[in-house]
């Protein structure tokens, strides 16, 4: 048995819409991704990760997606001891985000228009600690 089991994954909401502001010839396409995370525990043994992200007037599409993890915390495997708190602020948003990053990508590469958008893959231990001090 592992000490954090992922027991999958929501999404909690999805939309897409088009930058009617956006003018691909005047404006350049750069954003700074701001990636919001939050953190619920159920129980001892279960608690759930949100990511978040919103993009509105930086590019050609306003998408909104945030996506819910589930996962189990067995603590006779914590031979480390480290606990869920720290376990779910590192490890857990470590193993949501490539799915995070998978849905935000097929959501705007569906538009026919504009490329997908591929999130950079990310230090989450520096992402967590950003937001802490925000």
């Amino acid at each position: 048995m592992v000490v954090l089991e992922f027991k999958g994954y929501h999404i909690l909401k999805m939309e897409y819409e088009r930058n009617l502001k956006f003018n691909s010839k005047e404006d350049e396409a750069s954003f700074n991704p701001n990636i919001n995370i939050s953190f619920h525990k159920n129980s001892d043994k279960e608690a759930n990760v949100v990511l978040g992200f919103s993009s509105k007037d930086e590019l050609p599409f306003n998408v909104d997606v945030q996506i819910e993890g589930m996962f189990k915390y067995n603590a006779e495997e914590d031979e480390a001891k480290l606990g869920l708190d720290n376990l779910l602020k590192k490890n857990a948003t470590a193993i949501l985000f490539p799915y995070f990053r998978m849905v935000i990508s097929q959501l705007t590469g569906m538009s026919g228009e504009y490329p997908a958008l591929v999130l950079p893959t990310m230090n989450i231990g520096n992402l967590i600690d950003k937001q802490d001090k925000e």
